[in-house]
């Protein structure tokens, strides 16, 4: 839901971010800026109003998700999601975070808890109704959607842009939409052209599925917002924003499980081979290639993957196999790399896996250069 781009690896974190969600007697509105600030109405009367500092630690992302649900005496509480974004912060909430907010009768106002959660279903019976808005280069940018009755889908999404005070034409977003995203939407200057592009980053419907890059460029010529849409593939693939050269030019930085998942089924199939790309042209072109100690980084997190599932699970040692031979092709080491995982099987399973090994490299576009 929300993506606030902090200020490293060049991206400036320029965006006001407004969003708010009405059931029933309560409204919650989360403004993140230079500072964060949730603010709770009951029954129109302003029941919280405090500054959130846990959104400004280097420790963790976020927020990923906002809603409102209720707690077990049914009363309406707030729900903010974060992601730890380093090992610290992993460690201390391995399933990420929900700093929730419910109502003291007694003292008459919201009271912040802290607890590791995993993600449930949000609401009870009724519906949402969420608004989000997003200011930052001259831009406005509105979505209006609800989330259904005890399901995280976005329905009847509605997406408005204002440029320097004049509406401009868009596309819809697409539909399907699921929640909570992995942060949508971001304001941000893909191609160091001066014109910020409007990012979202979507989940869609399926078991396991999707994750959705949804880019508008603003055309001069036609006075109007170009839509792309990427699908990167499983909902673990979606990429983060970075700046890997310092040059103003956006790279998403994600995986690709599609290799991984011809070995074993899709729910288990991560983290997937490195993939990078840029917005060029309408387009993400990828150059992935281009970040040869990156892609080193990756391979040796894929061998220890291959060793790791050794005489464990041979359908995820097999998958790990070939995302390191993947990357090794990239780096130009196919043979080193097919020589290496040889040794790691015995003759019996390697004359069965090697040939589906080949064909998946072949299939997924990463060919068999070095391989004999």
């Amino acid at each position: 839901m929300l993506n606030v781009v902090k200020p490293q690896a060049g991206l400036p974190a320029t965006a006001v971010r407004t969003e708010t969600a009405n059931a029933r007697n309560v409204r919650a509105e989360l403004v993140i800026g230079r500072v964060a600030t949730l603010r709770i109405w009951r029954r129109g009367e302003l029941a919280y109003d405090e500054p959130l500092t846990i959104l400004q630690s280097s420790m963790y992302d976020g927020p990923y998700g906002f809603d409102i649900r209720a707690d077990d005496g049914g009363e309406p509480s707030v729900r903010l999601g974060v992601a730890a974004a380093t090992n610290a912060g992993r460690k201390r909430f391995p399933d990420d975070l929900r700093l929730e907010y419910h109502f003291d009768k007694e003292r008459r106002r919201y009271v912040a808890s802290l607890e590791p959660v995993k993600l449930r279903d949000p609401l009870w019976s009724g519906n949402v109704a969420f608004r989000d808005v997003t200011r930052a280069s001259g831009l406005t940018l509105t979505t209006t959607y609800m989330v259904r009755d005890d399901e995280f889908i976005r329905a009847s999404p509605v997406m408005r842009i204002s440029r320097h005070g004049v509406a401009v034409p868009v596309g819809p977003l697409p539909a399907g939409i699921r929640g909570p995203l992995q942060g949508s939407p971001t304001i941000i200057d893909l191609n160091h052209d001066d014109e910020p592009e409007i990012d979202y980053s979507l989940l869609m419907l399926g078991t396991n599925c999707c994750s959705v890059e949804a880019i508008y460029r603003y055309d001069p010529a036609q006075r109007r917002y170009i839509q792309t849409i990427q699908e990167w593939g499983f909902y673990r693939d979606w990429p983060r924003l970075r700046d890997l050269d310092g040059d103003g030019i956006i790279e998403f930085v994600g995986t690709n499980e599609n290799i991984i998942s011809r070995f074993t089924a899709g729910c288990c199939s991560g983290p997937g081979v490195i993939r990078i790309g840029r917005f060029d042209h309408d387009r993400i072109v990828w150059v992935t290639t281009e970040y040869p100690a990156l892609i080193r980084d990756d391979a040796r997190d894929a061998w220890r993957a291959v060793v790791a599932e050794m005489k464990k699970d041979l359908a995820l040692q097999a998958g790990a196999t070939a995302w390191y031979l993947a990357d090794k092709v990239m780096l130009g080491e196919g043979g080193d790399g097919w020589s290496r995982v040889r040794r790691t099987y015995s003759v019996a399973r390697w004359a069965t896996l090697a040939p589906q090994l080949r064909a998946a490299l072949t299939a997924e576009g990463y060919g068999t250069s070095g391989i004999r």
